[in-house]
């Protein structure tokens, strides 16, 4: 769902992917931290921090990524429509992810 959700904030505000998911990936890993700690301990290891989303916003803040949806020029209508979009290809049947992802994407809009 991640993948889908930074491609369509690509072609809906026009943003770079990579930029999109710099943005992005931070609150999603904190959607998943209860359901998938082993995963998110793996990545605070690679990341020699305590914690995931710390390490990965530390890493960010280094090398220069984007922190904020919005300082890439991403607007709430433009979330809107990329909210409605990745539902539809949910399958019906949405996991944790893409039930958060409306939350997701609020957090990432400003870095919060």
């Amino acid at each position: 769902m991640l993948q889908t959700v930074c491609e369509e904030l690509a072609r809906v505000a026009s943003v770079r992917y990579a930029d999109a998911r710099a943005a992005v990936l931070p609150h999603y890993l904190a959607v998943l931290r209860q359901a998938q700690p082993l995963v998110l301990a793996s990545i605070a290891a690679a990341l020699t921090s305590n914690d995931a989303v710390h390490g990965l916003n530390g890493l960010a803040a280094d090398i220069g990524a984007p922190r904020s949806l919005a300082e890439l020029g991403v607007t709430p209508d433009d979330l809107r429509t990329v909210t409605e979009v990745c539902a539809k290809r949910s399958w019906g049947r949405p996991g944790l992810a893409e039930q958060a992802m409306p939350d997701v994407l609020a957090a990432a809009l400003h870095h919060s």
